[in-house]
C-alpha cells in the first residue's frame, strides 16, 4: 500500500545553504547524495511525495531538475516555493506530477493544508497546515497546528503523513 510523505527545502545544488541552517555537511555533492539516499531509503516507488517548495537553487537548470528527480523514487508533486522560479509547465516536464501554490489533502484530522511560507498559515487560523521556508523552526510561534516539514528539522528526509498526524495529535493532547 503506497504511503504519503512531505518535504520542504531540500536546496538541492546549494552550496551556500550548508553554512546558512548549519547543515552537518562539508560540500554540496555530499548534501545532495545525503538528500537522495535519505529519501529514497524512506519513499517506494508507488509512494507519493509533496514538495512543499525550494527543491532546488539550480533555479532555471530545467535539466539538473530533471536529474534530480528521476533519482528519487515516488511520485511527485511540487507545491511552489519563494526559490521555485521556472513555469509549472517546465516543473512538469521535468517530471513532477503536478505543481501547485497551495495544496490540501483530507485527513483523519480534517483538511491538512500545504504552504510554502507559514506567514499564509495565519489567514485560516485553526486548520492544520504543514509548510518549509523557515528551515531550522520547527514550530512556528505558539500555534500547535503548523509544521514545518522542511528537511532542516526532519533529519533530512521526508515525513510521512501519519508522523505528520501523530504529531499533531501529540501536540493537542
Amino acid at each position: 500500500m503506497s504511503k504519503i510523505f512531505m518535504t520542504s527545502d531540500l536546496h538541492f545544488g546549494h552550496s551556500e545553504i550548508i553554512f546558512y541552517c548549519d547543515r552537518p555537511f562539508d560540500t554540496r555533492k555530499e548534501m545532495d547524495k545525503t538528500l537522495i539516499k535519505n529519501w529514497n531509503e524512506r519513499v517506494a516507488e508507488d509512494d507519493l511525495v509533496y514538495v512543499i517548495g525550494d527543491f532546488s537553487m539550480k533555479r532555471t537548470d530545467i535539466g539538473f531538475i530533471e536529474a534530480r528527480l528521476r533519482q528519487l523514487n515516488g511520485r511527485k508533486i511540487l507545491i511552489l516555493g519563494n526559490h521555485d522560479y521556472l513555469s509549472a509547465f517546465d516543473y512538469v516536464d521535468a517530471g513532477f506530477e503536478s505543481v501547485h501554490t497551495y495544496f490540501a489533502i483530507d485527513t483523519r484530522l480534517g483538511a491538512l493544508h500545504m504552504t510554502h511560507d507559514p506567514a499564509v498559515c495565519q489567514i485560516l487560523e485553526g486548520h492544520y497546515w504543514v509548510c518549509g521556508h523557515v528551515h531550522r523552526l520547527f514550530r512556528m510561534s505558539e500555534s500547535k497546528k503548523i509544521l514545518n516539514v522542511g528537511v532542516d528539522v526532519q533529519k533530512f528526509a521526508p515525513i510521512s503523513l501519519e508522523e505528520v498526524l501523530e504529531e499533531f495529535e501529540n501536540e493537542n493532547e
